[in-house]
């Protein structure tokens, strides 16, 4: 493929460039597209998903298309706390937040939004950042791109 990368400084000029044509492609969160999708402004082409989403059902995953090493890069909502925050703070943040996500009603607005939900406590948000990080390290290296 001759692909030329194209950075913009934050999604409303990436949806600006994709709209008027600037750009004939791009990756962005789910969430910054919903009201733009199939057959209204933009086609969504793969989703970066371990599984197909249920509101795109239609739509392939990226390693079903023959990319499997970008499957799994959904988005997600991280909430942070200061380094050095005392464990039970943390824990009790962690339950909070963990019990918001189960609740139903928020489940069903965040449905209504088609936003998929999942909970990680610290020590699985941490692991998954680090192989984040360690993923996209290596993919960015081997494709001779700069991180500026």
């Amino acid at each position: 493929y001759n692909v030329t990368h194209v950075p913009y400084n934050g999604l409303a000029p990436a949806l600006t460039g994709i709209r008027d044509g600037s750009v004939q492609a791009c990756m962005l969160p789910y969430t910054a597209l919903v009201k733009n999708l199939n057959g209204k402004d933009l086609r969504v082409l793969a989703v970066q998903s371990k599984a197909r989403l249920p509101w795109l059902p239609d739509v392939p995953t990226t390693g079903q298309q023959g990319y499997p090493e970008m499957d799994g890069n959904d988005s997600f909502v991280n909430i942070a706390a200061p380094k050095g925050t005392p464990e039970a703070v943390i824990a009790k943040l962690e339950g909070a937040l963990q019990k918001t996500m189960q609740d139903a009603g928020v489940r069903k607005k965040l449905e209504e939004l088609e936003v998929q939900t999942m909970f990680m406590g610290s020590r699985e948000t941490q692991k998954w950042l680090e192989d984040d990080v360690r993923k996209f390290s290596t993919i960015i290296r081997d494709a001779g791109l700069s991180t500026k």
